[in-house]
């Protein structure tokens, strides 16, 4: 019963309406070909796009992939989607070249609406929260062809709806919407198991969640509650310690960070808009410094490899805005935007190997 009312609760509304850190190894430019994957949920489609030299975006092919799919995440030229509504996960192989889609996987069970997915930094395991079934599944990818074997799921709390694993891969933290907290994994180094540490509580409906490219804290987007939660991380034991919230636009429903982690960027559903904030590098504070328009229901947000770019899907409009980023105060300035499939609910960006986050150089001693 509570399955299928949170369900309808987020699928109705979505109907409805630092100068750079100590110790951080900066991302390096990535070589092109860059590509955009744009998952549709109102026509079971993947759109793919292509990022030129100037950040636009063009269009190179739409990737039937089922029923419902609501997110995305690539690992080389192995991209991994699931279907809130088929309950699964499929590989498919991208041509790193052209950008066209080669083959698919069959299928694979997740739990019950899976509503979010990573890979971790090493690129050795698939994450994905289930909402309706509240729990995480978790894959081991295989050397070839990025296939995939399940690994088990573990307890979360109520409708889990983001997650991200911390730079080093040590720990998995998980938002979970209908609980208003935010669990803390740690992940077993050569399993990928995962093991309870602790909880903690956030705003109103935890809709994202985001680490600064350092590991040294933790933001969460209260969708409902309209605010920011921040944390700072213990990096050795992975727990979480608030520092504090603040106002937010409308519904504030996903989260980016540069490659510096001096800007950090929120895609508002209930406003129409994107948010800017100032990173201050001592306490990982946030203060806002401005906003954009967007399209109708901002519902995902990317971050260029280069920090150059950011771009956002908005689900009710099914359009991608394309931003360019001042590299001095990073206000974006619009640059594109481009008319997309139904219900393009979330965009994700290509990696150039199997794992395309650089760590922070602690995690390499």
């Amino acid at each position: 019963m509570r399955g299928s009312l949170s369900s309808k609760l987020i699928r109705g509304f979505i109907a409805l309406l630092w100068v750079a850190n100590p110790g951080f190894a900066a991302a390096e430019p990535m070589p092109l070909p860059l590509y955009a994957y744009v998952s549709n949920l109102y026509n079971g489609t993947v759109s793919i796009f292509a990022i030129d030299a100037a950040g636009l975006l063009r269009a190179r092919a739409t990737l039937p992939t089922g029923r419902s799919p609501r997110g995305a995440v690539s690992a080389g030229n192995v991209l991994y989607v699931i279907d809130i509504e088929s309950h699964n996960l499929t590989a498919y192989t991208i041509d790193s070249t052209t950008g066209q889609p080669i083959t698919g996987s069959a299928p694979i069970a997740t739990g019950l609406s899976p509503e979010a997915v990573t890979i971790d930094p090493l690129g050795r395991y698939v994450y994905v929260a289930n909402a309706d079934s509240g729990d995480i599944s978790v894959y081991l990818i295989g050397e070839k062809h990025g296939g995939l074997k399940p690994l088990g799921r573990y307890a979360a709390g109520a409708y889990p709806t983001g997650l991200v694993v911390d730079p080093c891969g040590l720990h998995l933290y998980v938002a979970n919407y209908l609980a208003d907290t935010v669990t803390v994994y740690a992940i077993q180094r050569y399993s990928g198991a995962l093991h309870t540490i602790g909880t903690t509580t956030t705003g109103n409906n935890p809709a994202a969640i985001a680490i600064d490219p350092a590991g040294r804290f933790l933001y969460v987007a209260d969708g409902i509650g309209s605010t920011l939660s921040s944390y700072r991380i213990d990096m050795a034991s992975g727990a979480l310690t608030p520092t504090g919230n603040i106002s937010a636009p409308s519904y504030p429903y996903a989260i980016a960070i540069d490659p510096l982690g001096r800007h950090l960027y929120t895609a508002n559903f209930g406003s129409d808009d994107v948010a800017v904030y100032a990173v201050q590098p001592a306490n990982g504070m946030l203060i806002r410094t401005g906003s954009v328009p967007a399209g109708i229901g901002p519902f995902s947000i990317a971050m260029h490899p280069t920090g150059r770019y950011v771009y956002v899907a908005n689900v009710r409009s099914s359009s991608i805005n394309s931003y360019s980023v001042d590299p001095i105060n990073g206000r974006l300035t619009p640059l594109q935007t481009v008319q997309a499939e139904p219900g393009s609910a979330a965009i994700t960006l290509s990696t150039p190997g199997t794992s395309g986050t650089p760590q922070p150089l602690h995690c390499r001693q």
